[in-house]
Order: C-alpha cells, then structure tokens, then sequence
C-alpha cells in the first residue's frame, strides 16, 4: 500500500524530457527576447536627452513617489485600520519595492517612452540598496506613532537581496546599452526585420508554454491548489485583511493621477512615470519577505507574507486601469 502511494506521489512529477528541456530553454529566452526588443526603442540621443533635463528630469518622479509617498500611504491605512504588525510590515515592504525588470517591456506595449521607464527603474534600483532598510524603519515607526499596534513592529530590520536587486540592475543596463549599440550599428531597415523576427519568436513562445500545461492539467491543479493556499489569507479578520490591500492600492492610484497629471507630461511621459511606478518587483519583495520575517518572535511570518504577496495580486490589475481612468 505505501509503494502504491508512493508511486502515485512521484507520478504528479513529471520526468524531464525532451519537451520539459525545451519549455526550460523558452522560458529562460523569452525575458532576454523581450529585453532585446525593449533595448531596440533606446537610442543614445535619448539618454542624452534624459541626462541634459538633469534634477528636472521626470527619472526623479518614481524615484520620490516611491520612497517617500507610497510606503507613506501603507503606513497610515495600517495605523487608521489598526492592522497587525506583521500585515503593516508586509505592505510597507511592499511599497519600497522597486520596478520590476518588465517596467520596461510594459512600457513598449502600451506605447510609452522606454528609455524613461529603463532610465527610472535604474535609479530606484540603485538607490533602493540604501533606501528599502531606511525607508522600512522610518515608516514602520510612522506606523507605530499613528497608533499602530507596536507589538513586533519596533526594532525589525530587513536583509536585502543583493544580488538579485544587482542582476535587475544589470539586465536593464544590457538592455538599455545594447539597444543604443544596435541602434547606432544597424541601419532602419535591418532593425525592423529584427523586431519582426524577435516578436515573431516571442508570440510562438508564449503559445508553446501555455500549452505545455495542457499535458499536465493534474499537476497544474495542484500546484494551484498550494500557490492559492499559500498566498490567500483566509484566517481570522480576513476581511479586513484583503480591505487594507484595495485601499493602499487605490489611494496609491489615485495619487500618482494627481501627480503625472499636475506635471503636465505629454501622454507619452506620463505613462512611462506611471509605468514604472506600478509595475513593483515582487521578486525582491518576496525575497525580503523571506529573509526578513521568517524568524522575528511573535509574528506570523506567514501572514506578513501572505499580504506581500496578495498585493502584488492586485497590483497585477493597477495598469490597465490607470490606462482606462487617463482616458477617461
């Protein structure tokens, strides 16, 4: 009987074959695809137009809102919604995170300036190696003198993912240096032929993994299963719990609306600002999480993780919806 179950458990994972080894090599070459073509949009006379504009460049909008306005926010709908510690802990954390890589590549999508979006999410990352820790510290205390519950809230500090803050920083510099490089080497033609061919590649990949599920539909059941059980708080005051992370995200919209739209951008800057304001790495923050909360005394490690987490979930809707509120 135990063999029997043992053969059942090791049949939910599949072997390695063939089409496993290929779904691996897509996978791993869609994200340098992607960057390939975003870099493309990147030419030098851009880059020297975004260092000229200096301090009065729109880089520096992100750079404040992120560390200044956003974990702001986070910190006083906790206080006001006197959210548990480790629940505040989460979505200040989650919003001193820096862009994500694909910043950019949403940037092409939605017809933005790339070199802005790459430009931005550059310096955040950069200046998030100081900033996440002091930041962190700095509202969790703001939290705690609104009135927030101080019990597992004083004294918590945060280990930062070094290198994978470095290798974002480091793909986004490829992307942005071989761009301009292929840009000055290249002639029109021949650029446009290689955005065809990678975009070409690009929608085959995709198709390609989302089938690749089809095969193994018990498995993908599964581990949905425990991703949706990991991730979804459904505990005691969970009400509340998915309530503090719609209303962080929604006066977080609201104010970078009032902000792109005070600065007086044309549409094309101002989705670049919005862009990157958005679309947060939850590779780093999940990896914070992870380093920074699993052995503090008195908090539910899996709590604070869960709210990270679930506002990432949310965050994945915030683009299409700041597109809708500009147009309207």
């Amino acid at each position: 009987m135990n063999a029997t179950a043992d053969d059942d458990d090791l049949g939910m994972v599949p072997s390695i074959g063939p089409a496993e080894v290929a779904v691996i090599i897509v996978g791993c070459t869609l994200p340098i695809c992607a960057l390939t073509l975003t870099g493309l949009k990147v030419s030098k006379e851009n880059l020297q137009r975004i260092r000229d504009a200096g301090l009065r460049s729109p880089v520096w909008e992100p750079v404040l809102f992120m560390n200044l306005v956003s974990p702001a926010v986070a910190a006083c709908v906790s206080a006001v919604m006197q959210l548990k510690a480790e629940w505040a802990m989460g979505l200040v954390l989650a919003n001193v995170t820096p862009p994500t890589v694909s910043a950019s590549v949403m940037a092409l999508v939605v017809g933005a300036d790339v070199t802005l979006t790459l430009s931005a999410s550059m310096v955040v990352l950069f200046c998030s190696l100081l900033s996440i820790p002091v930041c962190f510290a700095g509202y969790m205390s703001l939290y705690v003198a609104l009135g927030g519950a101080g019990d597992g809230a004083q004294g918590v500090t945060v280990a930062l993912p070094v290198a994978q803050i470095c290798s974002a920083m480091a793909m986004l510099l490829c992307a942005a240096a071989g761009g301009a490089l292929l840009n000055e080497r290249l002639a029109e033609e021949e650029i446009e032929v290689l955005q065809k061919r990678i975009k070409c590649y690009i929608k085959v990949a995709v198709c390609c993994i989302m089938l690749y599920p089809l095969s193994h539909l018990q498995l993908m059941a599964t581990m949905t299963s425990s991703f949706f059980h990991a991730t979804v708080y459904t505990g005691e005051d969970a009400g509340t719990f998915w309530l503090a992370c719609v209303v962080v995200n929604a006066i977080s919209l609201l104010l970078v609306l009032a902000m792109v739209n005070a600065g007086g951008h044309d549409s094309f800057t101002r989705d670049a600002v919005i862009v990157t304001i958005v679309r947060r790495n939850p590779g780093i923050s999940i990896g914070i999480a992870l380093l920074s909360f699993s052995n503090i005394e008195g908090v539910d490690f899996f709590s604070a993780f869960g709210i990270v987490s679930l506002f990432f979930n949310f965050s994945m809707f915030i683009p299409s919806l700041f597109r809708q509120m500009l147009e309207f």
